[in-house]
Parts: C-alpha cells; structure tokens; sequence
C-alpha cells in the first residue's frame, strides 16, 4: 500500500511540516505502507529543474514560473492518481493560504481516492467542500492511527 502526505507546503510552519517524516516512519514500521512526501518530490524536480529561485520568477519570469509550478502540479496529481492506495491530509491554518491540497483533496475524491483528514479544531470551522470530499475525518493523529491500525493492520 502507498499513501500520499497531502496538506500545507507553501505556507507551511517547521511545525506544520514534521508531520510528515514522524507519520511517514509510523507507517512503514506499523502498516508497512509506503508514502509519497509533496515536499521530497518537489525538492528533487527543484534539483533537477535547477530551479532553486523559482519563488523569484513569480514576478521576475512569470512566465517561466508558471510552467515550472505546472510540472510539480503534474506531478502531483500523477502521484495521487497513479501510485496512492489513500490520502492522509493534514488539514492546518497554512493549507488556507494554498491550493494544491484542496486540489489534491477534489481530484482523489473524483477518482474515489480514500482520504482521511486530520483537523485538530472545531469541526464547524472545516470548508463543507472539504468535509463532502473526504472519506473520515480525525481530531488528531492518535484516532487517525487507530483506525488505520483496526482498518489495515495485520
């Protein structure tokens, strides 16, 4: 099984971001599940593109920058249709400021992607989009691990 790690990149904490790696090793030595980080891909697509400066080109080249930020979209989308079994997303004030996980959220639930969403506040405060999209929703990692455990364990 493999999972994408979907939720806020661009507008991301160092906080919101550790998710990732803790839940990422969780996964593998508990489900032996595979996971696909946004952020990993992304990284090695910026190495690749020798892209360093995109966040420049927004106003520099935006021409430029809007070809490159396609290729991640791409690639993106691909990973989630392609090579997921399920979503985890972690739903924080920085996903707010972006796109591409209500994107990836809307595309996996068309595709009858199973997505199963962390947000830690009130429930009434969560877009009615995004709660008709996804499959569960958890108030924090401990639940969420849980049921995965009950829904995949062995």
């Amino acid at each position: 099984m493999k999972v994408y790690l979907s939720g806020a990149i661009e507008a991301a904490t160092s906080q919101e971001g550790e998710w990732r790696n803790e839940l990422k090793l969780w996964l593998k030595s508990t489900l032996e599940h595979d996971s696909i980080d946004p952020v990993k891909t992304s990284q090695s697509l910026i190495q690749k593109e020798n892209a360093e400066e995109f966040r420049k080109w927004k106003t520099s080249d935006p021409d430029r920058f809007k070809g490159f930020i396609r290729k991640i979209i791409n690639q993106d989308i691909s990973a989630v249709l392609d090579d997921s079994d399920y979503i985890i997303c972690n739903w924080t004030d920085g996903v707010k400021e972006g796109a591409g996980t209500q994107g990836e959220i809307t595309v996996a639930y068309l595709h009858e992607i199973p997505v199963y969403l962390v947000y830690q506040k009130d429930i009434s405060t969560l877009s009615s989009w995004i709660i008709g999209c996804v499959t569960e929703i958890f108030p924090d990692f401990e639940s969420l691990k849980n049921f995965l455990t009950n829904e995949f364990g062995q």
